[in-house]
């Protein structure tokens, strides 16, 4: 016992001591609790059920309120909110799961295994039903849940990994999760979270987190400029100027795609070969360039990063001028509304996205120089959500970011995004022909534009930021860089 006990207290020395060294270099002392930080979303987040979420903006803030049954660790799904790994069925068909025992939600009380199945019912209802298709029932047995399947799919882990199929309890008139944050508060401009004092993983460094909304990209760039946040998604400061606070900046290579998509109004844009010559005559290394750094031009449906083999369109053409306007006088033979040599063309925009502005301007260009002039049309989140949902537009900008950095789960986002469910279904499962993903586009009604990665300035006096696979960023880990001078001030306040 006193052997044990010796060990034990040698251990710990050396943990402080390496992590003095290790802060020690930089005068700061380890990690300690406290302080808040404010930052920025990328978009304005219409729901907070992780059922529902689809934009950037609301997958970054389902990773940080709510626990999926399982992580990714090193791209591989690994049990989080399970006490062991799941047991299978000789046949494959029966996936049993024991919940651990110390998960309790936002609200103080225990997390129960009829939550998580009735969460998971949920998540098969939900816009993300493809992902969940395999399943066949979910009910309890023994105090354990057990899943149902159709066919044998090994992937489940993977499956139940993603941000739709996170943990959501409704509660009081509130959606109560186990993450390691809780939202409080929120508005048209900023959510507030604090920090989940007794998440079974740790509660994180941070005593709370302020997201805020941006019209503009340069109101962001300003905002950490002058000192009000510590993060931009749009450069240090406007005009040239120095940043309050030193910085640092983390590389986001994968983040969302953006599509130019035809809807519904007019019926000469769902032609093909209209599609067609909206996709060769838009500049995408142009494109890519204005929207910045780590941006790239779009030859596929899915990030190459995201599909590291993925070189089936490598030197394919994007760009050509000259058919683009060949194919304008086919169908101005065609559409006797193309005969004029300008036509008035609408574009849908989400006013809520700052990043876009830049790549309308480029659009209007492009598209001009084809006899379509761009009228841009910028709404609000809420209402660009309701017209893309029934396809009221002429065009429309849409972006998609991936539930997981895995192909055939992006790759089935698109297609569920096209309405080609069926497809997505089969994507989902694996069961998909990756190599006919470019015969899908003319179908989908999604021209492919740029992935978009993004460079994230930072405030130096903060340490633990990283990103996930995904390109969403992860606070759990953040703290204030702290001397021990400041904390001795810190204490006496």
């Amino acid at each position: 016992m006193l052997a044990a006990a010796a060990r034990l207290k040698l251990t710990f020395v050396v943990t402080l001591a390496c992590l003095g060294h290790s802060y020690g270099a930089h005068g700061h002392l380890p990690p300690s609790y406290g302080g808040r930080l404010e930052v920025p979303l990328s978009d304005r987040p219409l729901s907070f059920n992780p059922t529902l979420a689809q934009r950037p903006s609301e997958l970054q803030l389902v990773r940080l309120q709510y626990d999926t049954l399982f992580v990714l660790r090193g791209g591989r799904p690994v049990a989080h909110l399970l006490r062991e790994a799941p047991q299978r069925s000789a046949d494959k068909l029966s996936w049993s799961f024991l919940l651990r025992e110390n998960v309790l939600t936002h609200d103080g009380k225990p997390l129960t295994a009829q939550e998580v199945m009735a969460s998971l019912q949920a998540a098969r209802r939900g816009p993300h039903g493809y992902l969940f298709a395999v399943i066949k029932g979910i009910f309890l047995r023994k105090g354990r849940m057990i899943i149902r399947l159709k066919h044998p799919e090994p992937r489940l882990g993977l499956l139940l990994s993603t941000p739709a199929s996170a943990i959501a309890v409704p509660r009081g008139g509130r959606i109560l999760g186990t993450g390691p944050f809780t939202r409080v508060r929120h508005s048209a401009a900023r959510v507030k979270l604090v920090a989940h004092a007794l998440h079974f993983a740790g509660r994180p460094y941070l005593q709370g987190l302020r997201l805020r909304i941006f019209s503009r990209a340069s109101e962001e760039a300003a905002a950490l400029q002058v000192g009000a946040t510590q993060l931009s998604f749009h450069g240090e400061s406007v005009f040239g100027g120095q940043p309050r606070h030193p910085t640092r900046t983390l590389d986001v290579a994968s983040f969302r795609t953006l599509f130019l998509a035809t809807g519904s109004r007019r019926a000469y844009l769902d032609d093909a070969t209209a599609q067609r010559m909206l996709a060769v005559s838009i500049h995408r290394d142009r494109l890519a360039r204005v929207a910045g750094a780590l941006t790239r031009p779009a030859r596929e449906l899915v990030d190459p990063l995201v599909d590291p083999l993925n070189d089936r369109h490598r030197g394919k053409k994007l760009f050509d001028r000259a058919l683009a306007a060949r194919l304008r006088r086919v169908l101005a033979r065609r559409f006797s509304q193309l005969k004029e040599p300008h036509v008035d063309v609408s574009l849908l925009v989400d006013r809520s996205r700052p990043a876009d502005g830049a790549l309308v301007a480029q659009l209007v260009a492009d598209l001009d120089r084809v006899g379509l002039t761009l009228q841009v049309e910028r709404v609000s989140a809420r209402l660009y959500a309701q017209r893309v949902a029934r396809r009221d537009y002429d065009l429309a900008l849409l972006q998609h970011a991936p539930q997981l950095a895995e192909v055939h789960i992006a790759l089935a986002g698109v297609l569920a995004l096209g309405k080609m469910l069926k497809a997505a279904v089969e994507c989902a499962a694996a069961r998909c022909d990756l190599d006919q993903g470019a015969q899908r586009v003319g179908r989908l009604a999604l021209i492919p534009l740029v992935h978009m990665g993004r460079r994230v300035h930072y405030d130096a006096r903060v340490a633990g930021l990283r990103a996930r696979s995904s390109g969403r960023l992860s606070y759990a880990d953040v703290f204030w860089l702290r001397s021990a001078s400041q904390r001795k001030k810190a204490r006496r306040r």
